[in-house]
């Protein structure tokens, strides 16, 4: 998330509780600023920008960052399939793919008629790469990345691959939730210049 950006949802907490603002000088104002984009920075803006406008609909005084990361923690988990259950799902997907990936190449004929036994291994891969649950599909990508992951030894997986697939998946979660909470009003008002205050928008003018 850039700091302008950051600005916006600032300029719009001001905008919405001014009497909180007046008093407020331009280091001060600076502070702010700085304080909210160290938090955010490394954020999507998108999902920042989500749970800004849910807190806003809540409180009654200026949103803070606490309210907006309390926000984001309250994005639906339930009926989720637990992550190390996602996990389990994946390895063993990957590994029974990767053993079907020695045969991919077979010539011989298979059981069914007018195919190979490479096909037959090809089209169960396949299968073992249709029936994951979604979210491993969207990081995973493909079949030939799920061999890959296949051929990679158990310590490179739990100390690498293990927590930047959790990581995706929250991330995934994350957004998606948000997503769903983010109505096409509220959408068109983060898209509009109107939202613009711009004093605080100034401390950042030069920066990215």
């Amino acid at each position: 998330m850039q700091k302008k950006e950051v600005a916006v949802l600032l300029a719009m907490n001001k905008a919405n509780f001014p009497n909180f603002y007046k008093d407020m000088g331009e280091l001060e104002t600076k502070g702010l600023l700085d304080s909210w984009y160290l938090q955010f920075q490394n954020y999507d803006k998108n999902i920042i920008q989500a749970a800004f406008m849910e807190a806003l609909k809540v409180c009654r005084f200026p949103v803070t960052i606490a309210d907006i990361f309390e926000r984001l923690g309250k994005i639906g988990a339930l009926h989720q399939v637990p992550v190390d259950s996602l996990w389990q799902q994946f390895l063993h997907a990957a590994e029974d793919a990767y053993l079907l990936s020695y045969g991919f190449g077979y010539t011989a004929p298979g059981r069914t008629e007018g195919k190979t036994q490479g096909q037959e291994n090809r089209e169960k891969a396949e299968r073992i790469f249709a029936a994951l649950e979604p979210e491993i599909q969207q990081y995973v990508g493909t079949l030939e990345r799920l061999v890959d992951f296949g051929k990679m030894d158990k310590d490179k997986l739990e100390q690498i691959i293990q927590p930047a697939f959790r990581r995706s998946i929250d991330s995934m979660r994350e957004r998606h939730g948000l997503e769903k909470m983010l109505n096409q009003e509220t959408k068109e008002l983060l898209l509009s210049d109107a939202v613009v205050d711009k004093p605080l928008l100034e401390d950042c003018s030069n920066e990215r």
